[in-house]
């Protein structure tokens, strides 16, 4: 299932809603706003894409309990703090919590907007590592349970010789199993399969 990148604004103050979404509007980038914290929590899906751009402060749940919450639900959507005047050690907590920024009002809109564009490209990014992930974790899964012992040590730079040692198989036994594994793979080289590891794991190889 695609998902359709969206700026999720959350505030309790209707002309800041109203505001930013027609700025949204004006750069042809989708939102949603919500009145309160709750509210965006109530539609948050594995599906929901793009960034969020929350106010610190708000009655009933604020903007450090709502990325908790966010958190917890597993998502790694890039969350972005609005903070009023005096509001700038909150939106540092909240950066420690794992928020992407945090911009104080009154802000410009090319601030604004430039941030939001960072903030929906690591939305991308990450989106593109987890697709690369599945992928790969359904390659793996072709291998047997000995395949992926080998290829795991193959992984930390051992040789055929010190995989075989530690095994106590033959290196002949080793290299079938790697040959197998490169096949089943469908990868020219142990690199390209060891690759595919990094991949299933959500990391990156460089």
């Amino acid at each position: 299932m695609s998902r359709s990148a969206v700026v999720h604004i959350i505030d309790d103050d209707r002309d800041v809603l109203k505001s930013l979404s027609f700025l949204m509007a004006a750069h042809d980038l989708p939102c949603q706003i919500y009145g309160t914290a709750d509210a965006f929590l109530e539609n948050l899906t594995q599906e929901t894409a793009g960034c969020i751009l929350s106010d610190v402060r708000m009655p009933g749940m604020d903007g450090l309990e709502l990325l908790s919450h966010v958190r917890a639900s597993g998502s790694h959507l890039p969350f972005i703090v609005m903070t009023g005047h005096g509001d700038v050690p909150l939106a540092v907590r909240a950066m420690k919590q794992g928020a992407t920024d945090f911009i104080e009002k009154p802000f410009s809109e090319k601030a604004l907007l430039a941030i939001i564009q960072i903030a929906l490209e690591i939305d991308r990014q990450n989106d593109l590592r987890d697709v690369k992930a599945r992928e790969a974790r359904e390659r793996l899964a072709l291998l047997t349970a000995r395949e992926t012992q080998i290829l795991e040590l193959v992984a930390t730079g051992m040789s055929s010789k010190l995989i075989a040692y530690q095994l106590e198989l033959s290196a002949r036994t080793v290299d079938v199993h790697r040959a197998n594994i490169l096949s089943k793979l469908n990868v020219d080289n142990a690199i390209s399969a060891v690759a595919l590891l990094i991949d299933a794991r959500g990391q990156t190889s460089s």
